[in-house]
């Protein structure tokens, strides 16, 4: 799905450049730009996913939610109250 979503893409910038700046881009580089743009974008998700596991992985289950210890009550909000 990528592959198709991609060099759509890429036909249609090529179809702009043509229209807008009668520059034409041949087929090749239109097929290939599509591809490096794809494996630019599998290389970027890897190293965000690794560093997503490096994160998980150190901090453990320090971000799991504990019972408030005491009697106490946490409130968690993330409204913004103030008044402009």
């Amino acid at each position: 799905m990528e592959l198709v979503v991609a060099i759509t893409y890429h036909i249609w910038l090529a179809r702009n450049v043509h229209t807008f700046h009668d520059k034409d881009i041949p087929d090749q580089k239109v097929i290939m730009n599509a591809y490096s743009r794809i494996q630019d974008f599998q290389t970027a998700k890897k190293v965000n996913q690794d560093d997503e596991n490096l994160k998980t992985n150190s901090e453990g289950a320090s971000k799991a939610w504990k019972k408030p210890v005491n009697a106490r009550v946490k409130a968690n909000s993330d409204a913004n109250l103030a008044i402009d």
